[in-house]
């Protein structure tokens, strides 16, 4: 553990430290509303494709451009992109045991201080095979890669502007496409759905559009006045009164 929160710290500072920056959606996901375009890659002269499906996708990455426009790298589910490859992970062998049947990051190179970090695909453990390949990172102290090789249908990845659609860092997305078939039905106005999607809550709102949009709270208590209940979510607290948004704290 102590190892991969070093690494993450040393990719923080150094991520900081760029004029353009890229940053990581360790999770999230991205809802698509508009007609837009899916890049090949992070860079928007690579190949493109056309999609208008109003479906949500996780986000692996995030990338932020010269121009000040962001990219997602999203996960776009493929039952028939079956790959062969190879590249490196940070886990050991031992490690990789205490993770079956979860999907660790492939790096197809070592990551170093001049490369973006977006270069990894998402695999299930199960497909994995370790060679006797480890080479110890020269830009970051202390950090070892492991080599692998793998065969395993992998989703298609893909880049999109985020003025497409709707991000949210800290909802994935399945339950992206929850909330917005849950919205689609109660026929808000277009500008309160989107908030809702975007987890902005103003005065006046209900409780159900609240959970809809944040999720059930941690805890649930009486206010400090008669007839407010208090619910409280990570980092932020909303006051209801007679079932209806009075506060956020």
């Amino acid at each position: 553990m102590k190892k991969y929160l070093f690494f993450l710290a040393l990719l923080y500072a150094f991520t900081a430290s760029l004029f353009v920056p890229p940053l990581f959606a360790n999770q999230g996901s991205f809802l698509v509303t508009k007609s837009i375009y899916l890049y090949k890659d992070s860079d928007k002269k690579s190949k493109k494709i056309l999609t208008k499906r109003n479906k949500a996708y996780d986000v692996t990455a995030l990338k932020i451009l010269k121009d000040n426009q962001v990219f997602l790298k999203i996960s776009v589910p493929s039952q028939n992109h079956k790959v062969n490859g190879s590249g490196f992970i940070l886990e050991t062998g031992d490690e990789l045991i205490g993770k079956v049947g979860k999907k660790i990051k492939v790096y197809g190179e070592i990551p170093t201080t001049k490369e973006n970090l977006t270069n990894f695909v998402l695999v299930n453990t199960k497909d994995i095979k370790l060679t006797a390949k480890t080479t110890r990172s020269s830009h970051f102290l202390g950090i070892t890669f492991t080599g692998v090789n793998y065969e395993s249908i992998l989703p298609r990845e893909y880049w999109v502007l985020d003025w497409g659609g709707i991000y949210r860092p800290d909802k994935d997305a399945f339950w992206l496409n929850d909330a917005y078939q849950k919205l689609k039905k109660l026929n808000l106005k277009a500008d309160k759905t989107n908030k809702l999607l975007l987890g902005i809550i103003e005065t006046g709102y209900s409780g159900a559009q609240v959970k809809l949009s944040w999720g059930d709270p941690l805890k649930e208590q009486p206010g400090d006045v008669a007839g407010e209940v208090e619910w409280t979510y990570p980092n932020k607290k909303v006051i209801l009164e007679k079932g209806f948004v009075k506060q956020q704290l």
